[in-house]
């Protein structure tokens, strides 16, 4: 993932918006090898973390599979082309 700027973890914006199917889903989200949220049994991860400008590594890891509803993200954290 590559940042066009500094983000702050209190950003208005979380980094992405996670929406799965019923009962939800259980993982955790890793950026550059730091586990940065861990999450239980959620239908609605909204995830926030500071980042600098430049490339990351991200990785949602999920538990079990789950359908995953849809997904947004924050204008300024892009996959890298």
């Amino acid at each position: 993932m590559m940042a066009g700027q500094d983000i702050s973890v209190n950003s208005t914006d979380p980094l992405f918006n996670f929406d799965f199917a019923s009962p939800g889903a259980s993982g955790v989200i890793i950026i550059d090898g730091i586990a940065v949220q861990v999450f239980k049994e959620e239908q609605h991860v909204r995830v926030h973390a500071e980042v600098s400008a430049g490339k990351h590594m991200f990785n949602l890891k999920l538990i079990k599979p789950t359908a995953l509803t849809f997904m947004t993200g924050n204008s300024h954290f892009k996959y890298c082309q």
